[in-house]
Parts: structure tokens; sequence; C-alpha cells
């Protein structure tokens, strides 16, 4: 640029706020009449935001319902109103033990990368109450008379 010379205008880019590559656009960028501008395009790209869910570890006593299982974003935070859909599952069985819990279909969509940091249900053993009665012994006798 010769003298006082200076580029005025900006650039764009095509809109787009999802997971994607965007062309960045010469738009009014100029530098006058007396030049020649060979703008080169170029790309903003957006990548997934990584955020990190844990299980959060449930119990239950053997025989009861299993409760909700839940879970907590530990690292990272969703963008404006994305939301997290679909559920949290554990492994089958009802014995006491432990059950692994996992991710199944829980996401937050394309536009992140989830790990996903499981858990346990613990099914611990029903506590059986045993009562024992008092016993009593009664002693009859009987008569017989012979007449």
């Amino acid at each position: 640029m010769v003298g006082t010379d200076v580029l005025t205008g900006s650039l764009s880019r095509t809109p787009g706020e999802d997971v994607g590559s965007y062309a960045i656009n010469q738009n009014t960028l100029t530098a006058g009449s007396n030049y020649v501008i060979t703008y080169v395009s170029s790309s903003l790209d957006i990548t997934a935001k990584a955020i990190t869910i844990t299980a959060d570890a449930k119990t239950k006593v053997y025989g009861e319902a299993d409760p909700s299982l839940t879970y907590q974003i530990t690292q990272g935070a969703l963008v404006g109103t994305d939301v997290l859909t679909g559920s949290l599952s554990r492994a089958l069985g009802e014995d006491v033990g432990s059950y692994a819990i996992n991710q199944n279909t829980l996401t937050a969509g394309s536009n992140y990368v989830i790990t996903y940091v499981g858990a346990f249900l613990n099914i611990t053993a029903a506590a059986i109450q045993a009562t024992t009665l008092a016993a009593t012994s009664v002693t009859t006798s009987s008569a017989v008379l012979n007449g």
C-alpha cells in the first residue's frame, strides 16, 4: 500500500453455529480504486465441544425398585439452550452385587464430544427381621371315671 492508503470494509463468513466448516468471504473489503485485491479465501472451522458426564453411584436394597439413574456434567458446559437427551442404563441383574451404569442413549448431539465416566448400582442384601415367639407350656390332666 502506498502512503496513507488503507484497507477498509470487512470480511464476512457463511452463517452457522454448528460443527462444520464455514467460508470466510471478501465481503466489502477494499483498498480503493487504485488497487486490485486478489482475495484468497479461507474458512472458519467449528469443532465439537468436549464435555465430561459422570454417572452418580446408586444403591438399592434387594427386591426394591431401581432408583433413577442420574448424572452430572463434571467438565465443560452446554451452550445456550442445548440440552442432554436420552437416558442411562445399567447392566442386567437383580441379585446382591454391583452393576455398571452405562451411557446408553445419553447425548448432547453432534456439536459435542462426550467423555462418559460410569458408576455402579450396588444392590445390598435385604434385612430380614425374625421375631421369636415366647412359648408357653400347658400341662393338662384328665381323669376317667368308671362307673
